[in-house]
């Protein structure tokens, strides 16, 4: 399971983050993600995500490209996921958050296990 902090909702962003992923007979390994998206976003809001990963045979099969279209709406405070897959690998971030928000994110996720074209990212490693 990865935990991330929120990406700035912009009209484009690039998202980016790293976490540790622990896996069942595995251990910990460090795995970073990235990825533009495309968003429509009406207000604003704080969140927290997690994302529980299924279906990872090796952890080496999570480095890829997962597509992303996610939809919210939500007053006060809400509750939603998005199911990315690939193949029979699902990564399902589940994000609740608290303000007022009506939004659309296109884009992508890449988790890789270093960083890429965030160096920011690589002073963190």
């Amino acid at each position: 399971m990865l935990r991330k902090d929120p990406c700035q909702q912009r009209p484009t962003s690039l998202c980016s983050g790293n976490r540790s992923l622990t896996k069942l007979g595995a251990g910990q390994h460090h795995v970073y993600w990235q990825g533009p998206t495309v968003d429509f976003d009406l207000g604003a809001n704080g969140d927290q995500t997690m994302m529980p990963v299924y279906n990872l045979p090796a952890i080496e099969t999570l480095f890829q490209r997962y597509g992303v279209v996610n939809g919210s709406a939500y007053v006060v405070a809400g509750l939603g996921m998005t199911v990315l897959s690939r193949g029979d690998i699902y990564v399902v971030p589940i994000v609740s958050g608290v303000g007022a928000r009506l939004g659309l994110n296109v884009g992508y996720l890449k988790f890789t296990d270093h960083p890429t074209w965030n160096r920011f990212l690589t002073a963190l490693h």
